[in-house]
């Protein structure tokens, strides 16, 4: 039988070995290494630091980092005998052609149907070293006639295109099989033949909307990395509107109408049901009102599941009535991914500052404060090692695995080791949340439990943290520093949601007629966020003062039919000024590096220098008269 056979550059493992590398350096960031293969075709990673625990690291090497069958050590000296020097795999190319990514043979039938829903792929077997790709050619009968289904030459031409890109020491070969009729097998493995995998695009019926997320990922991963495809290009997300997360996916949450008050866009992760019809009674809720704010662009669907697990037909119906309404685990896996990448880029401690002078910076911090020099370091590094390990995880297209890379990884290891292993856990379990309304721009609405449970104290710690590195960019540096110094003055900032006197029996509808996402952005932010840096007795003069300016404003309007108040004595939501373990120590370092004698040092002062330029930025002061006068009818501030 005929094949194409398709080869790449990379037939010595060095995709393996450059990946291998790439994972050492992610686990320890401080490391600087060399990569060399000699002629017995294994490698040596020759660590070039002067000061290294090489025991230590070799350790955790073995265990958990060098892949099963590489043959790799790793040494302090250079290897004598013959050798080939491997480039190492710099950060911006870590996607590129998927080295080092190991798949399983249903993987990488996902993969090519995801890839190339059109083509017929028939099944898969692999070999030592060899991927077989077996495609079908059949002809069908429709309508009274007889039709060839077949691989065209572009077809063939994308595929092995995208093969040959394909870094992973394999060789491929591709088989186009004659047969009868159309492949009528299922996806899996045939009982007959346990190493052969079955592939079957028709039977598949992939919804539209997972084929066009997944291109997301496929085509622009490599550009996510590089820098040139933003999150701001993709279809749902719109970085000027002022928007929430809420995830009703395992716990009941908050009323709708509290996100429609206060937020332009909500999007939300949907009950984990097969019957959406329930989840609208629970929420007292008709579905022909949801399905309007969904057409009116006040709701997009977040789905954090597979789709075989939520409502179909109700999914169709989304996608029908607003395709770019319904976000699947794709395509958030390309947000998570622009995210990090964008976060890593902006650092301000990663741009022009080495690794090993955060290295220095930490041991010096760490020295005069009694602090863990690691874990300084590890929070200092957070954003460039997130870039570099979350890729294999969104590759499989699990946000939900978020805690691997997240943050709070640093959050469930600080230095007094004082956090109980349940906390631990809810870290973990969460930090899907925190990530993704941390990538939307979007403030979290922690869960609320039927018991009183909420998540509300993990996300907080980690949406804290996340909010340090999107703010420690010249240009939001100041804004945020300026909030935390709220905080250290003792402001107390609990969710305003508990201060909302809401009327349940207003139809959704008619609350959004007058709150329309027109006017509640940017006004309901310029207004929080102004309320939210005062402490409670400047609060209480500013309210007073907004209150008689309305109702100068309105003539003194009839303050009957009110339907929500709204109190201020302790607003606050979650825009990027919570409480946290992290960012104190963070502040107390900023302050301590800028004095002497550590001021004179060429490490600190490039730090300081870059700091003093971010916090040198003017603040705009915000005016909200008009807003209040416009929602009046419906909310208005409590009077003190």
């Amino acid at each position: 039988m005929g094949y194409i056979s398709i080869k790449n550059d990379e037939q010595k493992n060095y995709g393996l070995i450059r990946k291998a590398d790439l994972n050492l350096r992610s686990k320890y960031p401080e490391l600087q290494t060399v990569i060399y293969q000699t002629l017995d075709d294994s490698f040596v990673i020759q660590i070039t630091n002067r000061k290294v625990d090489l025991v230590a690291v070799e350790q955790e090497f073995e265990k958990s980092i060098k892949p099963i069958f590489l043959r790799v050590v790793l040494s302090k000296r250079k290897p004598r005998r013959k050798i080939i020097l491997v480039p190492s795999l710099e950060d911006k190319d870590i996607p590129k052609g998927m080295q080092g990514v190991l798949m399983p043979i249903f993987r990488w039938a996902d993969m090519l149907m995801s890839k190339f829903p059109y083509i017929n792929f028939y099944k898969i077997t692999d070999e030592q070293g060899i991927l077989n790709i077996h495609i079908a050619n059949y002809w069908i009968e429709k309508n009274g006639s007889r039709k060839l289904q077949f691989l065209t030459r572009y077809q063939e031409g994308t595929l092995i295109d995208f093969l040959r890109r394909y870094k992973s020491g394999l060789e491929f070969r591709i088989y186009v099989d004659e047969l009868e009729n159309s492949p009528t097998y299922d996806n899996g493995f045939s009982k007959e033949e346990s190493k052969v995998y079955y592939c079957n695009n028709l039977g598949r019926k992939k919804p539209e909307y997972i084929q066009r997320d997944e291109s997301i990922w496929y085509d622009n991963i490599d550009a996510i990395y590089e820098g040139d495809f933003k999150k701001n290009r993709l279809f749902f997300l719109d970085e000027d509107e002022y928007a929430c997360y809420v995830d009703f996916s395992m716990f009941p949450n908050v009323d709708l109408r509290y996100c429609i008050l206060l937020y332009q866009r909500i999007f939300l992760s949907p009950l984990i049901t097969k019957n959406m019809d329930e989840w609208f009674k629970q929420l007292e809720l008709k579905k022909s009102h949801f399905l309007e704010l969904i057409m009116r662009e006040r709701i997009t669907l977040i789905l954090i599941q597979d789709i075989s697990r939520y409502d179909k037909k109700f999914l169709d119906e989304v996608f029908a009535l607003k395709p770019d309404a319904l976000v699947t685990r794709r395509a958030l896996a390309s947000l998570q991914q622009c995210d990090i990448v964008e976060t890593a880029d902006n650092y301000l401690f990663g741009d022009g500052l080495t690794i090993k002078e955060l290295k220095f910076i930490s041991e010096l911090v760490a020295k005069n404060t009694k602090m863990d020099a690691s874990f300084i370091f590890k929070t200092l590094t957070w954003p460039i090692t997130a870039k570099r390990e979350s890729f294999d995880v969104l590759q499989l297209g699990s946000i939900l695995s978020a805690s691997v890379y997240g943050v709070n990884k640093i959050i469930d290891n600080p230095p007094h080791k004082n956090i109980s292993e349940n906390s631990e856990f809810m870290l973990n379990v969460f930090s899907y949340a925190a990530h993704i309304s941390h990538s939307l721009n979007a403030t979290y609405f922690p869960v609320k439990g039927e018991d009183g449970f909420t998540d509300a104290s993990y996300t907080e710690s980690m949406g804290t943290l996340l909010n340090f590195y999107k703010g420690a960019t010249a240009d939001s540096l100041k804004n945020y520093v300026e909030g935390e110094q709220q905080l250290i003055k003792g402001n107390t900032l609990i969710e305003p949601i508990k201060l909302i006197k809401m009327n349940e029996f207003i139809p959704i509808l008619e609350l959004e007629e007058v709150l329309s996402k027109e006017i509640v952005y940017p006004n309901s932010k310029r207004l929080l966020e102004t309320l939210t840096v005062l402490n409670p007795e400047e609060q209480k003069q500013k309210v007073e003062l907004y209150n008689t300016e309305v109702q100068k404003f309105l003539k003194v309007q009839r303050k009957t039919g009110i339907i929500i108040d709204l109190g201020t004595q302790s607003l606050n939501l979650a825009l990027g000024v919570t409480t946290g373990l992290p960012t104190g120590p963070m502040l107390f370092m900023l302050k301590l590096l800028g004095k002497k004698p550590f001021k004179a040092l060429n490490p600190v002062r490039g730090l300081m220098e870059k700091i003093e330029m971010a916090l040198n930025q003017d603040l705009k002061d915000t005016k909200n008269i008009h807003y209040l006068s416009r929602i009046n009818r419906v909310a208005k501030l409590k009077d003190y």
